[in-house]
């Protein structure tokens, strides 16, 4: 896995750590519409999930839980403070099968596929929101062409999501 770019990036906000405190906060008063949104995607034990602007990993171990044991989580960000937290916390947690790796959302490429992507709070951060989101899917393109769902008003949603 790779950022083409390759440059430390800071997050926005800051790294310091007030801005993690608020940062863990902020999760702690979403976690329970989180936890009810990958529950209503459909995560399951084995798939591929690849978190994108990972933050501090609050969304990625959380991820990790529905996708354990067989599973596995990778999530990305920028900020590399963030990301030496995230991996200190996983450790900590003796989570193996949830790693963090330093990039930007808007050049990194995955040398695996995945089942699913996740990016909570992450769009307004970035300059072209539906460019990440283009560029993110082929990952998991097969996966998305045959993607089927029935929304609350019955009407099905499109073979094609994200198209080009």
């Amino acid at each position: 896995m790779h950022d083409e770019i390759g440059l430390q990036q800071q997050y926005s906000l800051g790294t310091h750590a007030e801005e993690f405190a608020r940062l863990d906060r902020q999760a702690a008063m979403i976690e329970r519409p989180t936890r009810l949104l990958l529950q209503a995607a459909g995560l399951a034990p084995g798939m591929r999930i690849l978190d994108l602007g990972t933050g501090l990993g609050h969304v990625a171990m959380m991820t990790g839980e529905f996708v354990a044991p067989a599973g596995r989580v990778v999530g990305i960000d920028r900020a590399a403070e963030m990301i030496t937290v995230t991996r200190q916390r996983a450790q900590d947690a003796r989570v193996t099968h949830v790693t963090f790796e330093e990039g930007d959302v808007n050049t990194w490429r995955a040398d695996e596929r995945f089942d699913a992507i996740t990016a909570r709070l992450l769009l307004f951060h970035v300059a072209d929101p539906l460019a990440v989101v283009r560029h993110h899917t082929t990952i998991f393109v097969q996966v998305a062409r045959s993607w089927r769902s029935t929304s609350t008003s019955g009407r099905r949603a499109p073979s094609r999501p994200f198209r080009s």
